[in-house]
C-alpha cells in the first residue's frame, strides 16, 4: 500500500536557543503514523523532543558545515502529543517543515550534497539512485541559507513535486 500524506505544518522562528521553540503540529499522530521533520538552521539543532512522550525522534540525515540541514523521523507508538520542541544552539533563524504520513513501513537514507562558502541561491544537483521498493516514500529537502533575495525555485526531477516551503531568511 502506498504512503499517504496526512498533513503538513511549517514553522519559522529565531527563538530556539535555551528552552527551544514549540511547534504545534495541529493533531496527535495515530498509532503507526510517521512524522518527518526537516530543519534548516543557522545554529546546531538538538534531537526534537515531544514533551508528552511516545516514540523518540531519530536523526536520519544531516548536512552541517556553514549551516545545518537535518531530517528527523518517528513512527508513533502511542502517547505522542501534537507539540514538539525544536532546540537550536542559539536564537538564530530556523525553519521547520513537518509532514505526517500513514502506511510508511521502512526508512532509508540516501544521498546529500552541499554548496559551501557561497550564498545559498540554488540547490546542488543530487541523484537519489534507484528506489528499492514499490510505493517507496522519497523525501527531498532543499535547505538554502544566507540569501538577500528569494533563491531560485527548486527543480524537482523524476516526478517529484513540492510538498511545502518555509522561508525564515
Amino acid at each position: 500500500m502506498a504512503a499517504v500524506l496526512v498533513g503538513t505544518a511549517t514553522f519559522g522562528f529565531a527563538d530556539g536557543g535555551g528552552a527551544g521553540h514549540n511547534c504545534d503540529f495541529g493533531s496527535v499522530p495515530a498509532l503507526g503514523q510517521t512524522d518527518i521533520i526537516c530543519v534548516n538552521s543557522d545554529a546546531t539543532v538538538a534531537l526534537p523532543v515531544d514533551p508528552t512522550g511516545g516514540a523518540v525522534f531519530v536523526l536520519r540525515r544531516q548536512e552541517v558545515t556553514n549551516q545545518g540541514a537535518y531530517i528527523y523521523s518517528r513512527k508513533a507508538t502511542g502517547g505522542e502529543g501534537q507539540t514538539v520542541t525544536i532546540t537550536t544552539g542559539a536564537n538564530t533563524n530556523a525553519s521547520v517543515i513537518q509532514s505526517r504520513w500513514a502506511n510508511v513501513n521502512a526508512f532509508e537514507t540516501s544521498n546529500g550534497a552541499q554548496i559551501n562558502g557561497s550564498v545559498g541561491m540554488a540547490m546542488p544537483a543530487v541523484a537519489s539512485g534507484v528506489l528499492a521498493e514499490t510505493n517507496e516514500l522519497a523525501i527531498a529537502f532543499g535547505a538554502n541559507h544566507n540569501f538577500a533575495t528569494t533563491p531560485n525555485t527548486p527543480v524537482w526531477g523524476g516526478g517529484f513535486s513540492p510538498l511545502a516551503t518555509e522561508d525564515n531568511g
